[in-house]
């Protein structure tokens, strides 16, 4: 796949997020590599889409009322493999403050899938979410 091609298929994918159709993780494979850069509690590297999913996904999710953040897409620019997209995360957390972020996701594409990315974003705020808001049992 060529950069259009893999642009498009991110694109697509943050489509669907942005709709409530889907989350953009549904184009990452399995055996990717994702890595949470900066000093943040949960900045980290994940070999698997599983391990990713249960250490980091599912601990902020669970956080949040529906279990999922709204993304809505600033910018996505592709060359080659990479694919990057900026994006503004919204939702409220369960106990009814705001929890807003700001995302930069720097992704390499490899047969249709996202197979690594790197991430950033405003770490105080994320950490903050965690530490105020205790993870349901």
């Amino acid at each position: 796949m060529g950069a259009a091609e893999n642009k498009q298929l991110v694109a697509d994918a943050f489509g669907r997020w942005e709709k409530g159709e889907g989350t953009a993780f549904e184009v990452v494979a399995e055996n990717m590599r994702w890595t949470i850069t900066g000093t943040s509690k949960l900045a980290g590297t994940w070999t698997s889409k599983a391990a990713f999913a249960s250490e980091v996904l599912d601990p902020i999710m669970s956080r949040l009322e529906g279990n999922t953040i709204r993304p809505t897409v600033q910018s996505v620019v592709a060359e080659g493999d990479t694919v990057v997209v900026h994006w503004k995360g919204n939702a409220t957390a369960i106990d009814g403050v705001p929890y807003d972020n700001e995302y930069c996701w720097v992704m390499r594409v490899d047969g249709g899938q996202v197979v690594e990315v790197v991430a950033w974003f405003d770490s105080h705020t994320l950490d903050e979410l965690v530490e105020r808001v205790p993870r349901p049992a």
